[in-house]
């Protein structure tokens, strides 16, 4: 069997965006973000800014799906240096029975916050005692812990989230989100997301880690007539303004509102739609370039 190895270079500030583009838009069967190599145990290497995807075949019209792409994300506020140039570099076929999972060997056993480890469902791992174990497949939609945004999720719930809370996770994704929240003690969890293809995707995640009471459907904010004590949005910083409204509305007097997907250079775009909504930050968490952004509704 052989399959087609293509190399496209970006910015490694949106690898996780153009990764869940290519796998689930595109169907690359798996995707490498950076290779390391070593000699005599040390590095004498690393690739950066180049993203290798694995197909079965060429997909037709790559480039210009890939441009295409690009532009909306470019015209949806990221800047034209974050995005990177999204071209293909190389274009290589690779005969090799074993393709379809050479590409595993390159993810580990990631830990995020002070008790979250995110462990590939192919992979052997135990949690200490403290610890909560997520076992999700990389790539499988938007959101497997790998990028910043993630990250920052994941943290912020972590220390707000408790055994009484109520939490709605919009643009769910992977659903590890909703998934964590769950994990921590959460009474009730909804999960939404626009892209129906990523729902079913969500609720065989949840019930890989044992969880069959998270609500997820298609669907966005203004779809949800609750209120929660946690309102959780990793989506880009031009969509958490433009639906502001409706994620106020589920929030109570006393939520906290959990943004990210938010790159550093746009947090007062999003702090400034939060003051107009007399929501006060309490909060700001990053990493490379990009942040979360914690909220309350203002005491004032």
């Amino acid at each position: 069997m052989s399959t087609v190895e293509i190399e496209i270079s970006i910015n490694p500030l949106c690898e996780e965006i153009i990764s869940d583009f290519l796998i689930n838009e595109l169907k690359s069967e798996g995707v490498i973000l950076k290779e390391t190599y070593y000699e005599d145990e040390k590095i004498i290497s690393e690739t950066q800014g180049i993203i290798k995807a694995f197909f079965e075949k060429l997909p037709e019209n790559l480039e210009n799906k890939l441009q295409e792409r690009r532009n909306f994300l470019k015209e949806a506020g990221i800047d034209e240096a974050n995005l990177g140039k999204w071209t293909i570099e190389n274009v290589i076929e690779i005969k090799d029975e074993n393709w379809a999972n050479n590409w595993k060997k390159y993810w580990n056993v990631q830990k995020i916050g002070e008790k979250t480890i995110i462990c590939p469902s192919w992979l052997e791992c135990t949690p200490k005692d403290n610890e909560i174990k997520i076992e999700l497949d990389p790539g499988s939609a938007f959101g497997t812990g790998t990028h910043p945004t993630t990250r920052l999720c994941i943290k912020a719930l972590e220390k707000y989230v408790n055994k009484n809370t109520t939490v709605a996770d919009v643009g769910t994704g992977s659903g590890i989100l909703a998934i964590a929240s769950k994990m921590y003690g959460s009474s009730t969890v909804v999960g939404v997301d626009n892209d129906g293809s990523v729902i079913q995707v969500a609720k065989d995640n949840a019930e890989h880690n044992g969880i069959s009471d998270i609500t997820f459907y298609e669907g966005s904010a203004s779809d949800i007539d609750k209120k929660f004590d946690i309102v959780v949005a990793n989506i880009l910083a031009n969509v958490i303004v433009s639906i502001m409204d409706d994620l106020i509305k589920l929030c109570n007097d006393s939520s906290k509102l959990i943004l990210s997907g938010i790159m550093t250079d746009q947090n007062e775009r999003v702090i400034n739609s939060l003051k107009q909504h007399n929501f006060e930050v309490s909060e700001i968490l990053s990493e490379e370039n990009w942040s979360a952004i914690i909220a309350q509704p203002s005491q004032k």
